[in-house]
């Protein structure tokens, strides 16, 4: 198994309240290729007024150095302040140069950070 992890993103504006977020994805061998599974996990603080929850919607987008999308990703739920959470789809890659481009936002305000990365698969 390999796992590949993008630099962390702390972008958030300062009048908004924190938060930061990192995308890993992880890839073991498999029948057909090469079986992803992707993380997203951070810190957040909940939006002022909002109560306790913190409802995020996350997603990613494996494509190849051409830009052409291979795999997408979307995920949705309430975490806690520091959060953590998965998906594994049923596609599987086949050997070769990838980026994953993820991000992970707020649903109460809106606030998004995410970034990209590269991987290769021999």
């Amino acid at each position: 198994m390999f796992r590949f992890t993008g630099p962390a993103d702390d972008g958030t504006p300062a009048d908004r309240p924190s938060l930061r977020g990192r995308g890993t994805i992880s890839v073991a061998a498999a029948d057909g290729g090469w079986k992803p599974t992707f993380v997203w996990s951070g810190e957040a603080l909940p939006v002022p007024g909002h109560g306790g929850e913190l409802p995020l919607t996350a997603g990613a987008e494996v494509r190849t150095p051409e830009g052409t999308p291979l795999l997408e990703f979307r995920m949705r739920g309430s975490r806690q302040r520091a959060y953590r959470f998965g998906h594994t789809p049923g596609g599987r890659l086949p050997a070769g140069a990838y980026t994953v481009e993820w991000w992970t936002a707020r649903d109460d305000d809106g606030a998004r950070v995410g970034g990209s990365f590269g991987f290769e698969l021999a």
